[in-house]
């Protein structure tokens, strides 16, 4: 009889007991106090706790890039990050550092694409169980994640940029009806929100869009392997 991954006591990406309950995106992205029924998977304490400073990093960039006034990615910024700043100055300063102003008077920071890739990593798996009641098999599927909120002098990963988000346009304007949306408990304003395009389920690629605080997207490309009989091998 199968075992209902969603229902497992095991870790959402590991086979380790799920000791604690992992909220995505996590807590720290929403106003505290509010009455919330945010989504969660069982974690074990590793996985748990090697994201957490993964987790503010990531809350602090998306913050500092989509923060307007009077919004609630400023006060975001203002309630969870300020308070992180004071306490720890060397993750302020490890934020600041190669940080450059810029002509039109915005500031542009250094981004660690590797702690993205951590956080999308761990955001995503928790969706596919979600979705899916499977977790994530590497197996089956490579993942990547394209950032459209950052600039990059790599012609490449723009261009791959540009590919991705008018792929997604065109999947939304010609086949919305196989677009699952999902949007967390609202506020004032939407803090996240996602879009899942798998219209033959993990048995081929898989798009998720995410979006936080409006303004901020990400692009999960979950791209399907070939199984050994399909590979072709060189000399």
């Amino acid at each position: 009889m199968r075992v209902s991954a969603k229902r497992s006591k095991a870790c959402y990406r590991c086979e380790a007991p799920g000791e604690t309950r992992e909220h995505f995106p996590p807590k720290a992205f929403f106003p505290k106090g509010a009455n919330l029924q945010l989504k969660t998977v069982r974690s074990c304490k590793e996985h748990n706790n090697s994201k957490s400073e993964d987790d503010m990093y990531v809350l602090t960039h998306i913050c500092l890039n989509t923060s307007r006034h009077g919004n609630l990615a400023q006060s975001t910024f203002l309630r969870a990050v300020v308070g992180q700043l004071e306490k720890a100055p060397k993750f302020g300063e490890m934020i600041a550092r190669g940080s450059r102003w810029l002509e039109d008077g915005e500031r542009e920071y250094p981004i660690d694409v590797r702690r993205f890739d951590s956080f999308f990593d761990a955001l995503t798996c928790a969706i596919y169980l979600d979705k899916f009641d499977a977790r994530f098999d590497s197996d089956r599927h490579t993942m990547r994640h394209v950032y459209l909120n950052f600039r990059s002098e790599d012609d490449a990963s723009m261009a791959m940029a540009r590919l991705a988000e008018s792929s997604m346009s065109w999947f939304a304007t010609n086949h919305a009806d196989h677009i699952e949306h999902y949007e967390a408990d609202r506020v004032d304003e939407v803090v996240y929100e996602n879009d899942v395009i798998a219209p033959a389920g993990t048995k081929a690629s898989i798009t998720i869009g995410h979006r936080f605080y409006g303004s901020f997207r990400v692009i999960s490309l979950l791209t399907q392997t070939l199984p050994p009989s399909l590979r072709s091998y060189g000399d």
